[in-house]
């Protein structure tokens, strides 16, 4: 749970107050979970690798791939995202307001 935002890991959902409950795919959920964890923190690039798809290796957008899913499902602009922020040249941080 991420401030207002909460996740249902069993469930595969993620509940945004004053929206329907959203589905997740597995690695999806995963990431936001990995994400939430650490509210208003930075998680680097090589974490989310490691523990999302056990990859060491930075030469993966796969990482970009879903935060822009992710941000598309939770976002009501996923262009000016207030929930999954990217942190030029670090990573990704999650605010649950």
């Amino acid at each position: 749970r991420g401030g207002l935002i909460e996740l249902f890991p069993a469930e595969l959902k993620v509940v945004v107050p004053g929206r329907a409950a959203i589905t997740l795919t597995p690695t999806e959920m995963y990431v936001l979970r990995v994400l939430m964890s650490s509210p208003g923190q930075v998680i680097n690039r090589d974490q989310l690798l490691a523990e999302v798809w056990n990859d060491n290796e930075n030469n993966s957008n796969i990482v970009d791939v879903y935060m822009r899913r992710l941000r598309v499902k939770m976002e009501i602009d996923s262009d000016k995202p207030q929930h999954i922020l990217s942190v030029r040249g670090v990573g990704y941080k999650f605010l649950g307001k």
